[in-house]
């Protein structure tokens, strides 16, 4: 299931010039990773394209997965290891089997490509692993939705509707959790996105059904405690897909809305609403992902494309083309978008001009999530069929890719 990519994949990979108009900004990604184990032989390498000036090189790819439906939902750097979060449908060979209909997946690798672990944690009902960080210190932390009590003891999480949303904590260096905060409505709650600042204060938003499918964020110190909660729409119905923070920890979480598609919202550090801003057909129906750059500027990728906010919510430019799952910044402030085949990777200038798009993988291949550390990109998603040296473990599988910039 692992692969080195010791040939030239010119057959699946390809690399497309397109110049298009847009507009960006500026840098910098963080992320977190690991833990020990084994798996494969060490490589390096793969494929080489010239992409306007700049050098491509696939390094090594994996897929893993069951003989159901698998995905990959987030990814997180630190310390040369890389995990994802996602869900798992069924036993992945090698490792702890699954405990219902679909399991919070817990996968890392270190940074040459070797499988470390991975864990299937969960009830014996639905759950869902929807977003993934760590701190300081290696600890991890995911978040998402699970239709059962995901603590042993019944009394702490019972299972208080059709799906809550929950958040656990799981310690460096091993992978279970070390405590799971689980809430939720008689309803349908999740968590869309998970965020840590640099104080340690954990941050999720999501959405859930007692007041009509209302937003909310919630903040958590590192020991599980509720700090404050915030929550808007309700009417219309509003779902939370994404959070951020800027340099005076200011919150910007974005959407979508049943009146209007895509918003962004800002919330002070202390919990309060500065402004609620709806977009329409303008930014697009959904947003999926938002990011502050080096200078406090927003952007914000969808279903429509990739939008540039001022620090005020205004729309300074909208790049209809550049649509993706997930966004990530260089150090140079160019912008990755990461989406499906034909727009694997696209890469656009700090002008806000595309440079290249890469087309990558076999049949369906989806990236949902993406990191950069360096001039290494990680791009981590859902594919059907078998990548190139890798293998179809069945229906949909997880998989992993390092690609590296060279200039």
């Amino acid at each position: 299931m692992r692969s080195y990519l010791w040939l030239i994949l010119g057959l699946t990979t390809m690399l497309m010039i397109a110049c298009d108009d847009g507009g960006m900004g500026d840098p910098n990604e963080t992320d977190t990773g690991g833990d020990t184990g084994d798996t494969g032989d060490t490589g390096d390498t793969g494929n080489d394209e010239d992409a306007g000036g700049e050098l491509v090189e696939v390094i090594w790819s994996d897929q893993i997965g069951s003989k159901e439906s698998d995905r990959a939902s987030d990814i997180v750097f630190n310390n040369g290891e890389i995990c994802v979060t996602g869900d798992a449908g069924g036993d992945i060979d090698g490792f702890n089997g699954n405990k219902g209909s679909s399991d919070i997946l817990f996968s890392c690798w270190d940074s040459a490509g070797y499988l470390i672990h991975t864990s299937m944690l969960g009830t014996d009902k639905w759950d869902n692993g929807s977003s993934i960080v760590s701190d300081e210190f290696g600890n991890y932390y995911i978040t998402g939705k699970t239709a059962g009590s995901l603590d042993e003891d019944e009394y702490i999480n019972t299972g208080l509707g059709q799906y809550d949303a929950f958040l656990m904590k799981l310690q460096g260096g091993y992978p279970y959790p070390e405590w799971t905060k689980q809430w939720g409505t008689d309803g349908m709650d999740a968590v869309g996105a998970l965020l840590i600042d640099s104080q340690g204060y954990v941050y999720v938003c999501g959405d859930m059904d007692e007041y009509q499918d209302q937003c909310f964020l919630i903040k958590f110190s590192s020991y599980e405690e509720e700090v404050w909660k915030k929550n808007w729409g309700g009417d219309p119905f509003c779902t939370c897909n994404s959070v951020a923070a800027d340099s005076n920890h200011n919150l910007y979480a974005t959407g979508s809305m049943s009146d209007s598609g895509v918003f962004l919202t800002k919330i002070t550090a202390d919990g309060q609403i500065s402004w609620l801003k709806k977009f329409g057909p303008t930014v697009g129906e959904n947003a999926y992902k938002v990011k502050i750059d080096s200078n406090d500027k927003i952007f914000v990728v969808g279903s429509s494309g990739l939008t540039k906010f001022d620090t005020d919510g205004t729309p300074l430019w909208t790049a209809e083309n550049n649509g993706g799952d997930a966004i990530a910044f260089d150090d140079e402030g160019n912008i990755y978008v990461v989406g499906s085949n034909e727009s694997f990777l696209t890469k656009v200038a700090g002008d806000g001009n595309e440079v290249w798009r890469w087309e990558w993988g076999t049949g369906y291949t989806h990236g949902n999530a993406i990191t950069i550390y360096s001039n290494d990109v990680y791009v981590a998603g859902t594919t059907m069929g078998s990548l190139p040296d890798n293998e179809s473990s069945g229906s949909y599988d997880v998989f992993i890719v390092k690609v590296r910039l060279l200039e």
